[in-house]
């Protein structure tokens, strides 16, 4: 059954929504790095896979679905690259004005300053430290961070 769009509802009437999967309060779903520990995991993610693609070599590409609540939005990731200064350089060259690495090097790093370097103080703890954590604050520390707990 299809719950109707509010303007077709009758008054008074209420819909429950029921989704399949567990609880999203785990870490591995509220903390960006936990993402890789998710997908393919069967307590998080449906561990769907795409048909054989014969342009890429015949693979099956898993289809990875969120098995928690807010579905698959809790199982996805944004991440933020900024690409390789030959890939912009080649733009510019083949008459994209504006394009190169020395034009869109200034805009990529008023958004990181925006984004997250200056408008934020890090906290990281020390419970646990990977050589990930160094290399975070390091980057903070680079970008002009607060540490909140020395």
């Amino acid at each position: 059954m299809c719950a109707r769009q509010p303007p077709e509802r009758q008054k008074g009437e209420k819909v429950c929504l029921i989704e399949g999967g567990g609880s999203d309060k785990s870490l591995r779903v509220r903390v960006p790095a936990g993402i890789l520990s998710l997908y393919g995991n069967p307590r998080f993610d449906y561990g769907f896979m795409g048909i054989a693609q014969p342009h890429l070599n015949n693979r099956n590409i898993p289809v990875n679905r969120g098995k928690v609540l807010g579905g698959s939005s809790s199982i996805n990731s944004m991440v933020y690259i900024r690409g390789a200064a030959e890939d912009f350089d080649e733009l510019a060259s083949l008459g994209c004005k504006g394009w190169s690495y020395a034009d869109v090097l200034p805009v990529f790093m008023k958004l990181a300053e925006t984004a997250f370097c200056r408008t934020r103080t890090i906290t990281v703890s020390m419970g646990n430290s990977w050589w990930r954590i160094n290399v975070i604050r390091t980057s903070c520390r680079e970008c002009g961070s607060k540490q909140a707990n020395p």
